[in-house]
């Protein structure tokens, strides 16, 4: 399973990246103030997510060494 992390946090990573640069994109356009709190919102979220799957990976590989 600690072989497929990198993997997913790619993913995650271009997700969260999708998220902060549309929630950017969107702060700039006038009359849009929902629209920005949701992207970055979601990106929020899924950069906790990146950092929970990095302990999870950290803990595999640490325990596949031992």
């Amino acid at each position: 399973m600690c072989r497929h992390f990198p993997t997913y946090l790619r993913r995650w990573s271009a997700l969260t990246l999708f998220g902060f640069g549309m929630g950017c994109l969107f702060e700039r356009a006038p009359q849009a103030s929902l629209w920005p709190a949701w992207f970055f919102t979601c990106a929020c979220l899924s950069m906790s997510g990146m950092v929970v799957m990095l302990v999870a990976w950290a803990c595999l590989a640490n325990a596949r060494m031992q």
